[in-house]
């Protein structure tokens, strides 16, 4: 069931947001938040492969990845939060 105050809130960041590196960032911060977790990815489906879009941990700023292939990711052993 969906929290309705997390709904809320994410449906005010997308009216406050007008560039979409910023609405990602503050999209994915309230998913941690609502999902209770440590760290998330988003991931988008591009020409019939997984690529990740921004990747966040808990106290820590979001990493806007600009479609990083999710192998790349996984070959780095990458957990959200930056390249390298």
């Amino acid at each position: 069931m969906l929290d309705l105050i997390g709904v809320l809130d994410a449906s005010q960041a997308i009216s406050q947001e007008i560039r979409l590196e910023q609405l990602l960032v503050r999209l994915m911060g309230l998913l941690l938040t609502l999902g209770g977790a440590e760290a998330g990815c988003l991931l988008l489906e591009r020409n019939g492969k997984w690529v990740a879009e921004v990747a966040k941990e808990m106290d820590k700023e979001a990493a806007v990845l600009s479609s990083v292939p999710v192998g790349e990711l996984v070959a780095s052993g990458q957990r959200g939060g930056g390249r390298g």
